[in-house]
Formats: structure tokens, sequence, C-alpha cells
């Protein structure tokens, strides 16, 4: 990886004082042998190291450290020592160093503080910083000095040169930035934080999660910091000032799956997490870090192994930066989250409710993917220049034998054709204008000419010429049936999959679909009380779903005859929080209204619940 790694001048050493921006005047590095060349990436060095890393859970930090020493950085472990690493000595040297205890690990590679510049930004000056030198001067400074030096780094594109020189030594560094913010003004523990959450009870589990992990973390990468920021990212609110948004930006999922990567990332990504979330500031700064452990969760599977990387995080990290607390998180959700007015997901395309709500889950489970989505302004009906409309035909398209057909062009025929006889139009032009919208010949001429009487009856409702042409366009074209349970199972899947850990599957009741035909369809008070078992059954498998993480598609059955697919993303008590893309609206449903058939507070009338997408 090219680390440099340097014996540093213990405090009172006589090297050279004064020009620590200059890495060699402060350092006494030991270049390797031929025999240390030849050495590096020995199996048996490598296994040796790795075997020590995994039965060492008495180290701490000195245990990461060694953790990460495999192979080619064998060799910067020998420099410890002053001397290479040679075959005949090489598990006398791995013995020495265990035998040192964390104190002296650190003092064998850090500048005596007289020797610290007190300006980081200087060390960037020379035209190979010592990025160790930078990390330590970052920390001897505050807060805010810190994060503008680490922001030159990253407005000089010299972001991935610093990750690449650091090694163990500097983990010290930055696991302490990040324990300045532990606790509040009252110095509260963890757990008096979490049991004061809004969502205290979903935070307490959350940490004992984490306290589960941090007992297989030899290296201690899962330092309290994390534990408080992955707890409390489940136990406050998205929104806490609407019961919308009451729900965490973490889950009990995305909280299991960031400390596997975080364990299992190579240790410069580890470092480069911690660095991310050093520089989340403004009033939104936990909220940030939330978003950014949330990110890593969805990439556990790219940030794990040896090449494992996280680097796409460092661009969400820029976006969001600065951003107030209502902005964060409403530009990292496709769902409501408590500003009304806010445009949420809807599905673009004629019989598209599960492209939607399978774009939704995948959206929702990743904060980048709902960044870009709110980015291009592509969540709403008639976003239909986007690439959020696009994957939505994508998948439409993929599962049937017909083109997908705007929703925007078939309101657009029904309203313009509504007020045509309210225009001055006359019979020759109305019938004119009608051919027009449905694709067949007419005079087009005649038909601009109409545009205008058109547009002073419709006032604002005016759907504009652009939005006629495409209902002229796709007038001819024979809308598909949108997509069954299985095909948005597997559109979840392939969305949403690798971003959860789950694989997704449709789950019908056939017994309450064969109960519900039986009875002609009809949704009363006696057929609910006999479906009720069932139906309260299915919440229960739901509710288990919701509650762990996981946004759940469920198909309603209507009464008389249909049906529609909503998604649950939120559970609270005797309520499921549902979003429907048709509208876009989020609304609470109570379990009771559930069981009795109505759905109306969704907006979906008397419907019988009897599947699900998870």
């Amino acid at each position: 990886m090219g680390h440099s790694f340097r014996h540093r001048a213990r405090p009172g050493a006589d090297d050279a004082q004064g020009s620590a921006v200059s890495s060699s005047a402060a350092t006494k590095s030991a270049s390797p042998t031929t025999d240390a060349q030849n050495l590096v990436g020995n199996s048996g060095v490598s296994g040796l190291v790795a075997a020590q890393a995994t039965t060492d859970h008495e180290t701490g930090f000195l245990g990461a450290a060694q953790a990460e020493l495999t192979g080619p950085e064998a060799d910067r472990l020998s420099r410890l020592n002053d001397r290479a690493l040679r075959p005949g000595d090489a598990r006398d040297s791995w013995t020495n160093t265990r035998e040192r205890d964390r104190d002296d690990f650190i003092a064998d590679t850090r500048y005596a503080p007289d020797q610290l510049p007190k300006d980081p930004e200087s060390v960037l000056a020379a035209e190979n910083p010592d990025w160790g030198l930078f990390l330590q001067a970052c920390s001897n400074v505050p807060q805010a000095r810190r994060q503008a030096a680490l922001q030159v780094v990253r407005r000089e594109e010299r972001w991935d040169e610093m990750i690449q020189h650091l090694g163990p030594e500097h983990t010290v560094d930055v696991q302490a930035w990040l324990a300045e913010d532990v606790g509040d003004s009252t110095e509260k523990s963890v757990e008096d934080r979490v049991a004061e959450s809004a969502n205290s009870d979903r935070a307490r589990r959350a940490l004992a999660a984490v306290r589960g992990f941090q007992g297989r973390d030899p290296g201690g990468r899962l330092t309290e910091r994390f534990a408080e920021l992955l707890a409390l990212g489940v136990g406050m609110p998205a929104n806490e000032r609407d019961p919308i948004g009451k729900e965490g930006i973490l889950s009990l999922r995305t909280v299991n799956r960031a400390c596997e990567a975080i364990l299992a990332m190579p240790l410069p990504e580890y470092l480069r997490l911690g660095m991310l979330l050093e520089l989340s500031g403004d009033s939104s700064r936990l909220r940030q870090s939330f978003l950014l452990l949330e990110a890593t969760a969805a990439r556990k599977d790219e940030a794990s192994g040896e090449k494992g990387s996280i680097e796409e995080l460092e661009g969400f990290s820029d976006a969001i930066r600065g951003m107030n607390d209502t902005e964060v998180v409403e530009a990292t959700t496709t769902a409501q989250t408590g500003r009304r007015d806010k445009t949420s997901l809807q599905h673009k395309f004629v019989a598209g409710e599960g492209a939607g709500a399978a774009q939704l889950v995948a959206a929702e489970a990743d904060p980048l993917k709902a960044l870009a989505m709110n980015q291009e302004a592509g969540l709403g009906r008639d976003a239909l220049d986007t690439a959020t409309a696009k994957e939505q035909e994508t998948m439409l398209e993929r599962n049937s034998n017909g083109p997908a057909v705007a929703r925007r062009a078939s309101d657009v025929r029904a309203a313009v054709t509504k007020v045509l006889r309210m225009t001055s139009l006359g019979p020759i032009q109305r019938a004119n204008v009608t051919a027009y919208l449905h694709g067949l010949p007419c005079d087009e001429a005649m038909f601009a000419q109409s545009v205008e009487p058109i547009r002073r009856s419709m006032g604002l409702s005016f759907p504009g010429e652009q939005a006629m042409r495409l209902a002229r366009e796709s007038a001819t074209l024979k809308s598909q049936g949108g997509l069954g349970l299985n095909e948005v199972a597997a559109e979840t899947q392939a969305g949403a999959g690798a971003a959860t850990g789950e694989t997704f599957e449709a789950r019908t009741d056939m017994e309450l679909v064969e109960a519900f035909e039986a009875a002609d369809k009809e949704i009363n008070r006696e057929n609910m009380e006999a479906w009720a078992p069932r139906v309260e059954a299915l919440l229960a498998q739901i509710s288990g779903e919701v509650d762990g993480g996981l946004d759940v598609v469920v198909e309603l059955r209507h009464d008389g005859g249909g049906s529609s697919l909503v998604t649950i993303t939120n559970v609270d008590g005797g309520r499921f929080l549902v979003h429907d893309t048709t509208g876009g609206a989020t609304r609470w449903v109570d379990q009771s209204a559930i069981l009795r058939g109505d759905w109306s507070a969704a907006g979906q009338g008397k419907a019988l619940l009897t599947s699900s997408v998870s």
C-alpha cells in the first residue's frame, strides 16, 4: 500500500527540533534490508501474524495493529525494532512487539509534543507530506481547526494519498477525535441517553447488539463513540417534529451490518470512515454520522475483505455536509418524514405500483441512492426525464411485452377532454383536439390554434403543450398489466438485496385469497371477523420484519375486485406507517382498522391484506 512507518523520537530525544514539517528531520527510519525485501509476502509470516492477532484478546490497540500487519506490511513492524525483519528472527520480533504495552507502542511511533507544528496545514506544503505528522498535529488542535485542515486535504484531492500512507499507529488519533463527542453537556452515559431516546426499546436492543460485537473485537475498533452513534441512530427520530418521522435513521438490521463492516474492512477504510465521521459538522452532525453508518451498512460486502473500500462515501459526505437536520433527512429519504409538502416517491407509469414499491425499498436501504433521486428531483409522478423514471420504466418493460405508458399521459387526455365543451372551440376544433390526444390523424396546425382557448379554460391546471404531445405519442400504446408479486420480489431483490443482505420473496396466504374469492370479493363486517385471525398472523410477521429494519411491500385486495401495492415502513405499537406510490402519501394506519378491512387512512378504502414481499 506504500505506507511509510517511521520510528518517532520520544520526548527528550536528541533528534532535530523545530523542523517537524520535514519528515527527514523528525525521523530515524531504517531502510529494509535485502533479506527483509525477500521476506515480504512470505505466507509463513502472514500466517504467524494472523494467528497471533486472532488469539491475542488482551492487547487492545496493539492487537489492532498486529491484526493489520500481514503480508507486505510485515516489514513495517520490523522498523519498530530498528532492524529489518529476517526469516531467522521473525518470531522473536513478533514476540518482542507483543510484549510491549500499549503506551510503549504508541510512544515509539509518535513525535514529541515540541516537534508538532502549531498549524497542521503547514505539513501539507511539503511535496511528500509526512501524513503521520499531519494526523498527530491535527490531534493537537481544536476540532474546528482539525476539520479545516482535513477539508484542505479534500479540496486538494489528496485524500487517497493520505489514506494510503496511514497505518495502525494512526488509529489512536482518529479514535481520539471521535471520542471528543461522546456524551452531552451533562456527561450522561450511552445507556442513559439510549433510555431517554424516543425509540428506547429498539435503541436498547441495538446497543446490546453492539456490545456483543465489542466482545468479539480484540482490536478495539468498535469504540464507545461507535456504540453511541449506532444506538442513538436507532433511538433518535429522523424528524423530531412530526410523528411520521419517528423512526430512527438506523435500524437493528443496519446496526448489525455496520458492525460487521467496521470489523471486516481494511485498516485504511476504517481510518477513512473515522475521518469522514470527524468531518460531519454543523447542526446536523449527529444525523450526518448516522447516515454515514447507514451507507456503510449498505456496503458491507464492498467494504469487507482485503480490497474492501468505502471510497464512495466521500462524495456523499461532501454533499450532506452543511445541511441542517430537516434538510439532511429529507435529502436522504424518498418517503415522507414529516413535512407534508415534501414530494415523496410516486410511480410514474400506468400499473407501475410494483416498480415504485421496489424502488422505494431500495432507496430507503441506501441513503446514497435516495440522495441521487432527490438531487435530480426524480420523486414526483411527472418527473419523467430522470434516472428514477428510467429505472421504473425498465422494471416494467423487462417484465412485460409492451412499453410503459406514463400516468401523466392518461391523466392529460382525461383532463383536457373533460373541459373541451367549456372552451370557445367549435365542434370541428374539439373533434380535432380529441383526435390529436388519442393519436389519430388530425390537423396539427388547427390543434396549435386550439391550445390557447384550452389554456384559458383550464387555468392553472393546464398540463402544458409538452404533456399533450406526450399524451398523443403514448395514446396508441397498450398499457401493460404491471408487475406480479413474484416480479416485485425479484425487482426488490435486485435493487435492495445487496444493501440489506436479505433475500426477498413473495408470500401469499392462499387460504385467505380463496375465502375472499368465495365471498364474491366482498368486504363486510361478518367476513372480516372470520378472516381476522389470518390477517392478524400476517401482521405479526410483517411487524417483526419492519421492527427489525426491513420495509415490507404488501398486496391489498379491494372490495369488489382489483388490487394494489403499498409499502409498510415503520411499526409503532398497534400502528403501521404505510407509503403509497400512487399519490406519494405516507400515513399511519391502526391495526384495528386493518382487521376491519379499513385502509382509508392510507387512501386505499376497503381492502383485505393477503400478501407481502420481504
